[in-house]
């Protein structure tokens, strides 16, 4: 236990200061969501300013939350005693205190795979949004071959037999062709559309860290006492009393 010591008190500091700081994590992560919220996403080529500031807000909120319920998580757990024979409801439901923090942790990561779903999808309308040219040439050439009839030579006294020569007759074509491919409106039209789609999911995102975090936080917060001493035998302060689940 003794080697667990400064962790142990490091972490029980971080649990303190992550539950005083909360409060302003939060409203820090509704401005944002509200700010978003209120922006107008015009049709843009691009991926909207305001779409790309929100991003990179969820995903610092996100790797901020992540880290903040991980530690919360392991203070919980290097405070849980050894399950003994009897007594041992509350140590099991600080395990349960526990295992909701590391879920709250691992849900948090899949928030960073979200902007790389938004550009890929992006990408693949966009591609089809810009008129293409297509030129094609076609080059053909044909050559005959035949004999030409030659003077006649003397080649025995009684025999006499014609030369003959090889003609060649040959003719090259060449065939070009132009296609253009226009661009038709609702293509257009489809990439405001997800960008907007995607202002109200980073909304919604920014709004679960908040929700999730908040949950965990109250929590550790309200059993802060029960979850250092989950026995009541006030060993760490606690003595006694109920969990809140």
């Amino acid at each position: 236990m003794a080697a667990c010591e400064a962790i142990r008190a490091h972490l029980a500091g971080r649990a303190t200061k992550i539950v005083e700081d909360f409060p302003a994590v939060a409203q820090r992560i509704l401005a944002a969501k509200t700010a978003l919220e209120g922006a107008t996403i015009a049709s843009s080529e691009e991926v909207p300013a305001e779409l790309a500031t929100a991003f990179e807000a969820l995903e610092a909120e996100a790797r901020s939350a992540q880290r903040d319920l991980r530690d919360m998580g392991a203070f919980v757990r290097l405070h849980e005693p050894i399950a003994e024979d009897g007594n041992n409801f509350y140590v099991g439901v600080q395990d349960e205190f526990a295992k909701g923090l590391e879920y709250a942790a691992d849900e948090m990561v899949k928030v960073f795979d979200k902007r790389v779903e938004y550009l890929e999808k992006r990408a693949g309308f966009k591609e089809k949004i810009k008129p293409t040219e297509k030129e094609d040439t076609e080059t053909v050439t044909q050559t005959s071959t035949g004999k030409e009839e030659g003077e006649s030579t003397e080649k025995e006294e009684t025999k006499k037999s014609k030369s003959n020569k090889t003609k060649e007759d040959g003719w090259t074509k060449s065939n070009k062709s132009k296609s253009t491919f226009s661009v038709v409106a609702e293509r257009v039209e489809v990439i405001q559309r997800l960008d907007q789609q995607w202002q109200a999911k980073v909304a919604a995102l920014l709004t679960n860290i908040v929700y999730v975090v908040a949950q965990q936080v109250q929590r550790v917060q309200l059993n802060s006492d029960k979850l250092m001493d989950p026995r009541g035998e006030g060993q760490n302060g606690g003595g006694g009393g109920r969990m809140y689940f």
